[in-house]
């Protein structure tokens, strides 16, 4: 039998007509009916899907795995950390007293200051420069050398969750249904997009930002190359299952500009990959081992291929090998939620409701 015939059987069945008169049409082999029992040809067709989602998956989980050793440390403040990030100089950590905090590798405290606008939710890092983001609906940006808020603009009336830095753009998104694009270069906002529900959380995919709402079943999808154009893009990428879930949190990949991971309130993780100009999502994998259909709003990092970490809903620290989909290890150190983490130099750092920070030593693994 002709391979041809193969797939102008499936391009039928499947009911993609323009694509099965233009093979048929090119290949000058004419179509005969019945030639591939359905169920054989569904078969072999799912087959070289899931040989394709299996390698593609693989090049994401290049790298190093992760495991726990026993040196850890606990600092305790009068205030609970909110945000935290890894930058050159050290760990910067915003409390809910207003306060940003520099700290080294072993978190004594190296500098502090408090700023003049409400609680920071979000940092960024991009070129020596800290972005911000507020619950006040501030975007701004702070400078690490003078140790002060060089610049701050109010974007939104209600807490801005979220923020990356997509070319000479930060993009904030807020719980009010606000998606601001503002201009690095002269901190002008140039464009806000609303939206009816809440923002759930974003990531930068394909030179774009990707953005679930609030129920609804579907990303969303703005490119740089033109902001105003948005691509609806679903949850579940299945023809029989158009239902979507909660978004806790969503990563880029460490390796793979075109894939994100999305935490989920199903108590699972969702690994995509968006292929530049393709009309939907791929799912690579569904992970779980990871505790977060629960009132707080968990965060993830996804350091290293194989491996991501997720504050938990319950009062933990989760790390998960993808690969195999199981638990690396975990880390119970609280007694109230955990709520932000960063990694530096193989040292993981831990923000949570009891007002402390905590540090723990990981290993690489092969």
């Amino acid at each position: 039998m002709h391979p041809v015939q193969v797939v102008l059987q499936f391009l039928k069945e499947e009911n993609y007509m323009e694509a099965f008169n233009a093979l048929e049409k090119e290949s000058g082999i004419k179509y005969k009916e019945g030639l591939f029992k359905e169920h054989m040809l569904r078969q072999t067709f799912g087959e070289l899907q899931i040989t394709g989602q299996t390698t593609t998956l693989r090049a994401l989980m290049q790298g190093k795995k992760l495991k726990l050793t026993e040196t850890s440390k606990k600092v305790e403040f009068n205030a609970s950390p909110v945000a935290i990030i890894a930058i050159p100089e050290g760990i910067l950590a915003s409390f809910n007293d207003k306060t940003i905090r520099l700290f080294d590798a072993d978190l004594n405290e190296l500098k502090s200051t408090e700023l003049n606008v409400p609680t920071i939710l979000c940092f960024q890092y991009l070129d020596g420069k800290v972005y911000y983001c507020t619950m006040g609906g501030h975007v701004g940006v702070f400078d690490i050398q003078k140790f002060e808020s060089e610049f701050a603009l109010q974007v939104s009336n209600n807490h801005v969750t979220n923020i990356r830095i997509l070319g000479d753009y930060i993009v904030a998104s807020s719980y009010s249904g606000e998606l601001s694009f503002v201009r690095r270069s002269d901190f002008i906002l140039e464009k806000r997009f609303k939206h009816p529900n809440a923002i759930s959380s974003m990531c930068l995919v394909n030179n774009g930002v990707i953005y679930a709402l609030q129920n609804d079943n579907s990303f969303m999808y703005r490119s740089l190359d033109d902001i105003e154009q948005v691509q609806y893009l679903l949850m579940n990428p299945i023809e029989f299952d158009t239902h979507g879930f909660g978004v806790r949190d969503m990563k880029e990949s460490p390796s793979d500009k075109s894939s994100f991971i999305v935490l989920t309130d199903q108590n699972r993780a969702v690994i995509y990959k968006f292929t530049p100009g393709a009309q939907e999502l791929e799912v690579l994998a569904n992970v779980d081992h990871v505790l977060s259909d629960g009132l707080t709003q968990p965060q993830m990092i996804w350091p290293t291929g194989p491996i991501f970490l997720s504050t938990t809903d319950d009062l933990k620290v989760n790390a998960v090998d993808i690969a195999d989909n199981k638990l690396a290890f975990q880390i119970s150190n609280w007694h109230k939620a955990t709520r932000c983490l960063t990694m530096q130099n193989n040292i993981l750092y831990v923000g949570a409701f009891d007002k402390s920070l905590s540090s723990f030593v990981l290993e690489e693994t092969e």
